[in-house]
């Protein structure tokens, strides 16, 4: 059986209060999946992606145009990865509830998407993308430990990686960017070029 790498990112806040200037609407993340077999290949072909695009600094989807956008997805679309992803449409939480909290509404969104990852995917390694400092990255792994034990002599293995160093994290980043503007409807409505898209793992929606 094949054995798999996964590399997540997020986009969007934990806020509630969407109505708030600069809140999001929705929070998504996002897994990249990959046999563990074809990481050379997919590594030295996304990084050529992101020299050939965005030079030799970090692949990122904030700063790319809708024009650019599409011609990275096609050069993108055939490597040899999948993708997982959990969108929270944030308006359907009631802000009374404990999800209002930073940490328990992080938890529950990831909490999703890795349950899913460790419930498909055998033997799965996971990189992660830092988010929200050294004492809640101790907390969630804590969390991952405790929830998503797959089995009793084997626990999730997950690292906190820095995204700059990490160019498949970058690669889940620009992924879940561009999902992001679908769900916030600030991508085109013009027509544009033909997208092509690689085959999801699954997508949930809350």
């Amino acid at each position: 059986m094949s054995r798999h790498a996964a590399f997540i990112d997020e986009s969007g806040n934990h806020d509630l209060s969407t109505e708030k200037e600069g809140a999001s609407r929705y929070f998504l993340v996002l897994a990249v999946v990959v046999e563990v077999e074809s990481l050379p290949v997919l590594i030295t072909a996304v990084t050529s992606i992101r020299n050939e695009f965005f030079g030799p600094g970090e692949m990122k989807s904030s700063r790319v145009k809708e024009d650019r956008r599409v011609r990275i997805m096609n050069a993108l679309a055939p490597l040899p990865f999948r993708f997982y992803a959990v969108a929270v449409d944030k308006a359907r939480i009631h802000r009374d509830s404990v999800l209002a909290y930073k940490t328990s509404f992080i938890k529950f969104a990831n909490g999703r998407l890795y349950n899913a990852l460790f419930q498909n995917l055998t033997d799965l390694t996971v990189d992660a993308d830092g988010h929200g400092g050294a004492e809640f990255i101790e907390s969630f792994k804590k969390y991952l430990q405790t929830a998503h034990t797959t089995d009793l002599f084997s626990g999730p293995r997950v690292e906190v990686v820095d995204r700059r160093n990490e160019v498949l994290v970058q690669l889940a980043d620009f992924f879940v960017g561009t999902a992001a503007k679908i769900y916030e409807n600030k991508a085109s409505a013009q027509p544009r070029r033909h997208v092509i898209l690689p085959v999801p793992l699954g997508c949930n929606y809350f």
